[in-house]
Protein backbone atom coordinates (compact mmCIF):
# COMPACT_ATOMS: atom_id res chain seq x y z
CA UNK A 1 0.00 0.00 0.00
CA UNK A 2 1.46 3.24 -1.04
CA UNK A 3 -0.07 6.52 -0.39
CA UNK A 4 1.67 10.23 0.67
CA UNK A 5 2.72 10.78 3.64
CA UNK A 6 0.24 12.29 6.62
CA UNK A 7 2.01 10.82 9.32
CA UNK A 8 5.29 12.63 9.78
CA UNK A 9 7.03 15.64 7.69
CA UNK A 10 7.57 16.11 4.71
CA UNK A 11 6.78 14.80 1.54
CA UNK A 12 8.25 11.55 0.43
CA UNK A 13 5.61 8.39 -0.02
CA UNK A 14 4.90 6.23 2.60
CA UNK A 15 4.46 1.93 2.29
CA UNK A 16 2.77 0.00 4.86
CA UNK A 17 3.75 -4.03 4.46
CA UNK A 18 4.25 -7.14 6.39
CA UNK A 19 7.70 -7.48 7.97
CA UNK A 20 10.23 -10.07 6.58
CA UNK A 21 13.36 -11.67 7.65
CA UNK A 22 15.11 -9.16 5.10
CA UNK A 23 13.92 -6.56 7.29
CA UNK A 24 15.71 -7.44 10.53
CA UNK A 25 18.79 -5.79 10.06
CA UNK A 26 17.31 -2.49 9.47
CA UNK A 27 14.71 -2.92 12.26
CA UNK A 28 16.88 -3.57 14.90
CA UNK A 29 19.57 -0.51 13.50
CA UNK A 30 15.86 1.38 13.92
CA UNK A 31 15.11 0.35 17.70
CA UNK A 32 18.42 1.97 18.36
CA UNK A 33 17.27 5.43 17.73
CA UNK A 34 14.04 5.17 18.26
CA UNK A 35 12.72 6.92 21.99
CA UNK A 36 9.11 5.43 21.83
CA UNK A 37 8.94 1.25 21.57
CA UNK A 38 7.26 -1.41 23.05
CA UNK A 39 8.92 -4.76 22.54
CA UNK A 40 7.13 -7.50 24.96
CA UNK A 41 8.51 -10.53 22.92
CA UNK A 42 12.54 -11.98 22.77
CA UNK A 43 13.25 -9.65 19.08
CA UNK A 44 11.59 -8.32 16.37
CA UNK A 45 12.25 -10.96 14.31
CA UNK A 46 9.48 -11.57 11.75
CA UNK A 47 9.16 -14.88 13.72
CA UNK A 48 8.12 -13.43 17.01
CA UNK A 49 4.82 -12.44 15.75
CA UNK A 50 1.69 -14.06 13.28
CA UNK A 51 1.20 -10.40 12.45
CA UNK A 52 4.07 -7.91 12.11
CA UNK A 53 3.35 -4.80 9.74
CA UNK A 54 6.09 -2.28 9.24
CA UNK A 55 5.76 1.46 8.13
CA UNK A 56 8.63 2.57 5.73
CA UNK A 57 9.18 6.68 4.09
CA UNK A 58 11.27 6.60 1.09
CA UNK A 59 12.50 3.07 2.30
CA UNK A 60 13.64 3.83 5.69
CA UNK A 61 11.44 2.38 8.50
CA UNK A 62 8.99 4.82 10.30
CA UNK A 63 6.56 2.56 12.48
CA UNK A 64 6.31 -0.81 13.33
CA UNK A 65 3.27 -2.99 14.74
CA UNK A 66 3.29 -6.72 15.77
CA UNK A 67 0.43 -8.77 17.88
CA UNK A 68 0.45 -12.64 18.64
CA UNK A 69 -2.55 -15.34 18.97
CA UNK A 70 -2.58 -15.61 22.45
CA UNK A 71 -6.34 -17.55 21.31
CA UNK A 72 -7.94 -18.19 18.35
CA UNK A 73 -10.15 -15.22 18.84
CA UNK A 74 -7.64 -13.68 20.89
CA UNK A 75 -4.58 -11.25 19.51
CA UNK A 76 -1.82 -9.00 21.60
CA UNK A 77 -0.11 -6.14 20.52
CA UNK A 78 3.51 -7.32 21.44
CA UNK A 79 5.58 -4.97 19.13
CA UNK A 80 4.51 -1.14 18.49
CA UNK A 81 7.65 1.52 17.90
CA UNK A 82 7.63 4.86 16.01
CA UNK A 83 9.88 7.39 14.89
CA UNK A 84 9.89 10.25 17.29
CA UNK A 85 9.03 12.96 15.64
CA UNK A 86 5.70 11.07 14.52
CA UNK A 87 2.12 11.24 16.13
CA UNK A 88 1.26 7.94 18.00
CA UNK A 89 -2.32 8.27 16.44
CA UNK A 90 -1.40 8.61 13.01
CA UNK A 91 0.82 6.20 13.07
CA UNK A 92 -1.59 3.51 14.21
CA UNK A 93 -4.01 4.74 11.41
CA UNK A 94 -1.92 3.15 8.73
CA UNK A 95 -0.66 0.37 10.80
CA UNK A 96 -3.63 -0.84 12.83
CA UNK A 97 -6.15 -1.48 9.33
CA UNK A 98 -4.10 -4.31 7.90
CA UNK A 99 -3.76 -5.96 11.03
CA UNK A 100 -7.06 -6.00 11.76
CA UNK A 101 -7.84 -7.22 8.60
CA UNK A 102 -6.10 -10.14 8.66
CA UNK A 103 -7.11 -10.75 12.09
CA UNK A 104 -10.74 -10.53 11.19
CA UNK A 105 -10.28 -13.11 8.23
CA UNK A 106 -8.87 -15.60 10.57
CA UNK A 107 -11.37 -15.28 13.26
CA UNK A 108 -10.32 -13.04 16.31
CA UNK A 109 -12.54 -11.08 18.08
CA UNK A 110 -10.63 -8.77 20.00
CA UNK A 111 -7.26 -7.39 20.04
CA UNK A 112 -5.38 -6.39 23.33
CA UNK A 113 -2.46 -4.80 24.43
CA UNK A 114 -1.19 -5.28 28.47
CA UNK A 115 1.13 -2.18 29.42
CA UNK A 116 1.66 1.28 31.32
CA UNK A 117 3.01 3.03 28.76
CA UNK A 118 1.02 6.43 28.45
CA UNK A 119 2.29 7.55 25.50
CA UNK A 120 0.78 4.18 23.49
CA UNK A 121 -2.41 3.87 25.61
CA UNK A 122 -3.31 7.78 24.44
CA UNK A 123 -3.08 6.59 20.90
CA UNK A 124 -4.75 3.10 21.54
CA UNK A 125 -8.01 5.13 23.06
CA UNK A 126 -7.64 7.33 19.92
CA UNK A 127 -7.95 4.15 17.47
CA UNK A 128 -11.00 2.19 19.22
CA UNK A 129 -9.13 0.59 22.31
CA UNK A 130 -11.00 0.85 25.52
CA UNK A 131 -9.86 0.19 29.03
CA UNK A 132 -10.75 -3.17 29.74
CA UNK A 133 -8.73 -4.18 33.68
CA UNK A 134 -6.32 -3.28 35.51
CA UNK A 135 -3.45 -5.29 36.36
CA UNK A 136 -2.02 -5.00 40.27
CA UNK A 137 1.91 -5.81 41.55
CA UNK A 138 1.81 -7.39 44.55
CA UNK A 139 5.19 -8.03 46.63
CA UNK A 140 6.41 -10.94 49.54
CA UNK A 141 9.99 -10.41 51.47
CA UNK A 142 9.75 -13.14 53.67
CA UNK A 143 8.72 -17.25 53.01
CA UNK A 144 5.96 -17.65 56.02
CA UNK A 145 3.41 -19.89 55.15
CA UNK A 146 0.50 -19.76 56.73
CA UNK A 147 -1.60 -22.83 55.28
CA UNK A 148 0.01 -25.92 53.63
CA UNK A 149 -3.44 -26.04 51.66
CA UNK A 150 -5.18 -29.39 50.39
CA UNK A 151 -2.52 -32.19 51.49
CA UNK A 152 -4.78 -35.02 49.66
CA UNK A 153 -3.76 -32.95 46.76
CA UNK A 154 -0.54 -34.93 44.60
CA UNK A 155 1.76 -31.89 43.62
CA UNK A 156 4.30 -33.05 41.24
CA UNK A 157 6.73 -31.66 38.32
CA UNK A 158 4.60 -30.87 35.12
CA UNK A 159 5.40 -33.12 32.42
CA UNK A 160 4.83 -32.93 28.28
CA UNK A 161 2.23 -35.76 28.74
CA UNK A 162 0.34 -33.23 30.96
CA UNK A 163 -0.27 -30.69 28.44
CA UNK A 164 -3.83 -32.17 27.56
CA UNK A 165 -4.71 -31.62 31.10
CA UNK A 166 -2.79 -28.10 31.40
CA UNK A 167 -4.96 -26.69 28.54
CA UNK A 168 -8.58 -28.18 29.99
CA UNK A 169 -7.62 -26.26 33.44
CA UNK A 170 -6.11 -23.00 31.81
CA UNK A 171 -9.26 -22.96 29.59
CA UNK A 172 -12.05 -23.57 32.33
CA UNK A 173 -10.07 -20.87 34.93
CA UNK A 174 -9.51 -17.95 32.05
CA UNK A 175 -11.23 -16.24 29.57
CA UNK A 176 -9.99 -16.32 26.00
CA UNK A 177 -7.35 -13.36 26.18
CA UNK A 178 -5.46 -14.79 29.24
CA UNK A 179 -5.36 -18.40 27.76
CA UNK A 180 -2.12 -19.98 27.14
CA UNK A 181 -1.82 -22.05 23.86
CA UNK A 182 -0.53 -25.44 23.83
CA UNK A 183 3.30 -24.18 22.36
CA UNK A 184 3.53 -21.39 24.93
CA UNK A 185 3.02 -24.57 27.94
CA UNK A 186 5.72 -26.27 26.06
CA UNK A 187 8.04 -23.23 26.57
CA UNK A 188 7.29 -22.97 30.10
CA UNK A 189 7.93 -26.43 30.89
CA UNK A 190 10.89 -26.55 29.23
CA UNK A 191 12.18 -23.16 30.85
CA UNK A 192 10.71 -22.67 34.04
CA UNK A 193 12.75 -23.80 36.85
CA UNK A 194 9.51 -23.99 38.53
CA UNK A 195 6.11 -25.58 37.16
CA UNK A 196 4.15 -28.38 38.99
CA UNK A 197 0.48 -29.49 38.72
CA UNK A 198 -1.87 -30.35 40.95
CA UNK A 199 -3.17 -33.83 40.47
CA UNK A 200 -6.29 -35.39 41.80
CA UNK A 201 -7.87 -38.54 41.61
CA UNK A 202 -5.47 -39.10 38.44
CA UNK A 203 -6.58 -35.83 37.02
CA UNK A 204 -4.76 -32.64 36.60
CA UNK A 205 -6.93 -29.97 38.55
CA UNK A 206 -4.40 -26.88 38.78
CA UNK A 207 -1.03 -26.34 37.99
CA UNK A 208 1.54 -23.31 38.71
CA UNK A 209 4.89 -22.02 37.41
CA UNK A 210 7.46 -19.54 37.92
CA UNK A 211 10.84 -18.14 37.21
CA UNK A 212 13.38 -16.31 38.24
CA UNK A 213 15.33 -13.16 37.50
CA UNK A 214 18.73 -12.70 39.52
CA UNK A 215 17.75 -13.26 42.88
CA UNK A 216 14.20 -12.54 42.75
CA UNK A 217 11.34 -14.87 42.22
CA UNK A 218 8.27 -14.38 40.14
CA UNK A 219 5.08 -16.26 40.42
CA UNK A 220 3.60 -16.28 37.04
CA UNK A 221 0.42 -18.07 37.40
CA UNK A 222 -1.71 -20.34 39.56
CA UNK A 223 -4.67 -22.25 37.96
CA UNK A 224 -7.47 -24.45 39.22
CA UNK A 225 -9.84 -25.83 37.66
CA UNK A 226 -13.49 -23.97 38.62
CA UNK A 227 -15.17 -27.34 39.36
CA UNK A 228 -12.47 -27.92 41.77
CA UNK A 229 -12.55 -24.47 43.59
CA UNK A 230 -13.00 -24.16 47.38
CA UNK A 231 -10.73 -27.40 48.24
CA UNK A 232 -7.43 -25.67 49.62
CA UNK A 233 -5.79 -26.15 46.13
CA UNK A 234 -4.88 -22.75 45.14
CA UNK A 235 -3.49 -22.44 48.72
CA UNK A 236 -1.52 -25.69 48.76
CA UNK A 237 -0.04 -24.63 44.63
CA UNK A 238 1.00 -21.61 46.47
CA UNK A 239 2.22 -22.73 49.29
CA UNK A 240 4.62 -25.24 47.05
CA UNK A 241 5.63 -21.90 45.18
CA UNK A 242 7.08 -20.43 48.28
CA UNK A 243 9.04 -23.25 49.23
CA UNK A 244 10.73 -23.17 46.31
CA UNK A 245 11.98 -19.53 46.23
CA UNK A 246 12.89 -20.29 49.88
CA UNK A 247 15.04 -22.96 48.60
CA UNK A 248 16.26 -20.26 46.21
CA UNK A 249 16.70 -18.11 48.74
CA UNK A 250 15.63 -14.98 46.58
CA UNK A 251 15.51 -11.53 47.90
CA UNK A 252 11.47 -10.92 47.41
CA UNK A 253 8.76 -12.56 45.30
CA UNK A 254 6.58 -10.93 43.10
CA UNK A 255 2.99 -11.96 41.37
CA UNK A 256 0.69 -9.88 39.23
CA UNK A 257 -3.81 -10.04 39.59
CA UNK A 258 -6.42 -8.05 38.44
CA UNK A 259 -7.89 -5.46 40.67
CA UNK A 260 -10.98 -6.74 40.80
CA UNK A 261 -10.03 -10.53 41.10
CA UNK A 262 -11.07 -10.20 44.96
CA UNK A 263 -11.17 -13.95 46.11
CA UNK A 264 -6.96 -14.21 44.41
CA UNK A 265 -5.84 -11.17 46.51
CA UNK A 266 -7.69 -12.13 49.59
CA UNK A 267 -5.42 -15.70 48.97
CA UNK A 268 -2.69 -13.60 48.09
CA UNK A 269 -2.77 -11.04 51.21
CA UNK A 270 -3.43 -14.04 53.77
CA UNK A 271 0.16 -15.01 52.54
CA UNK A 272 1.89 -11.24 53.50
CA UNK A 273 1.47 -10.40 49.64
CA UNK A 274 1.04 -6.41 49.81
CA UNK A 275 0.15 -4.71 46.43
CA UNK A 276 3.02 -2.62 45.85
CA UNK A 277 1.72 -0.37 42.95
CA UNK A 278 -0.48 -0.19 39.56
CA UNK A 279 1.35 -3.12 36.98
CA UNK A 280 -0.31 -2.05 34.11
CA UNK A 281 -3.45 -1.43 32.13
CA UNK A 282 -5.17 -3.89 29.86
CA UNK A 283 -6.87 -1.94 27.10
CA UNK A 284 -9.34 -3.55 24.18
CA UNK A 285 -10.45 -3.15 20.72
CA UNK A 286 -13.52 -5.38 19.56
CA UNK A 287 -12.99 -6.31 16.29
CA UNK A 288 -16.37 -8.87 15.88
Amino acid sequence: MIAQCSVGVGTKPISVRRLTAADERAVDAFLTKVRRQVVQVPSCKAASCQYCYLLEQGGQPGGICGVSLTHPTAARLCIFALRDDWSVTRTLGWLLPPIVHALRARGVERLFYTGAEEWLLRGLYASGFHLEETLLLLQKTDFAVPGGGNRAVDVRPAEDADLPGLLAVDGAAFVPMWQIAGEAFLRYLDRCPFFVVAELDGAVVGFAYAYLVGRHGHLSRIAVHPRYGGRGIGTRLLAEAIRFFQREQVFGITLNTQADNHRARRLYERFGFQVVGREAWVVIKVLA
